[in-house]
């Protein structure tokens, strides 16, 4: 198990500098011709900048409701609103801690001290992620011929391909014996939760990758926003800015250094700068860190408004 991990963590720091190379062969002329002046220039616009926050907290809370529901059904008992919230927030600041466990382990003992089973929280956690990830390169696919023209169509192939093979993985029986494997091979508690996701059926898990897709709808229409804030361009790039951010995000996921940081910040550059020039494209990537973080700590603020319940034993 080490020698595999070093080996993914070897394989996450190749693409980590293959990306950058690519982004700095593309962007070189560019950023060496920016000044303190064009950084300085491009001051955010209120109105776009709160309702595109607004949005992004709207997509975390969904997310959040979304594997509430997951762990009441792979549990079979309810989660507490209040306790269920707070496991959830806390635990997805993890991703910001180096290596990529910190997330679902602190919200396995948060769920834990809850009241709310720490396998099904795993799963439900797990779920999310790889449905969430599905819809993003489900989206990029579509995207990516409307932004980028013909030549984007074989990517788009692949990515859809993708998509529907980790849909596939995660409900057909054949896929479920392949996820079996994998799991069991990390560990005891990955495989126990690996179980529990077998009691999702093909049309409810459906259901949950839908809602994910409507997450990410509503995250590209909130980060078009969030550049129209800085470069005033929301209708004419809409398209091209919802990809940005769907392939910014997916690239993150794959770097090792923690929340996907200065990775996801160069590719947003790249993908922005066509659309709305250098200065601007690095302005955003930037505040876009404190964007993203915003929108995960202010349901913090929010927990103290909800009630307090009890975990209730389900008679289903």
């Amino acid at each position: 198990m080490t020698r595999r991990r070093w080996a993914f963590f070897a394989l996450q720091v190749v693409l980590l500098v293959l990306i950058a190379w690519f982004v700095y062969r593309r962007l070189a002329p560019e950023l060496g011709a920016l000044s303190r002046q064009d950084l300085t220039r491009n001051r955010p616009a209120l109105a776009p900048l709160v309702v595109s926050t607004v949005l992004i907290l709207s997509v975390n809370l969904l997310h959040a409701l979304i594997w509430r529901r997951v762990t009441a059904v792979l549990g079979g008992k309810p989660v507490p609103l209040r306790a269920g919230m707070h496991a959830y927030f806390v635990s997805s600041l993890g991703r910001y801690l180096p290596g990529k466990v910190w997330q679902i382990a602190g919200l396995a003992i948060l769920a834990q001290r809850a009241g709310i089973s720490p396998v099904a929280a795993t799963a439900a956690s797990l779920l999310g992620q790889l449905a969430f990830m599905t819809m993003g390169l489900v989206l990029l696919a579509l995207l990516l011929p409307a932004s980028y023209g013909a030549p984007a169509i074989l990517g788009a192939i692949v990515l859809l391909g993708t998509g529907g093979a980790v849909f596939l993985l995660g409900t057909t029986s054949r896929g479920k014996r392949l996820r079996h494997r994998v799991l069991g091979r990390i560990g005891p508690r990955a495989a126990e939760a690996g179980t529990l996701l077998d009691r999702m059926s093909p049309r409810r898990a459906a259901g949950w990758w839908l809602a994910y897709g409507a997450s990410w709808l509503v995250l590209g229409i909130g980060f078009a926003l969030f550049v129209s804030a800085f470069a005033g361009s929301f209708t004419r790039d809409l398209v091209h800015f919802a990809g940005a951010v769907a392939a910014s995000y997916l690239v993150g996921v794959i770097s090792p250094l923690p929340g996907g940081a200065g990775v996801r910040e160069l590719s947003m550059v790249a993908l922005l700068t066509t659309a709305i020039g250098a200065p601007a494209a690095v302005v955003v990537s930037i505040v876009s860190r404190l964007w993203f973080t915003a929108g995960e700590i202010l349901p913090l603020a929010l927990l103290p408004l909800l009630p307090r319940e009890r975990v209730r034993e389900t008679t289903a």
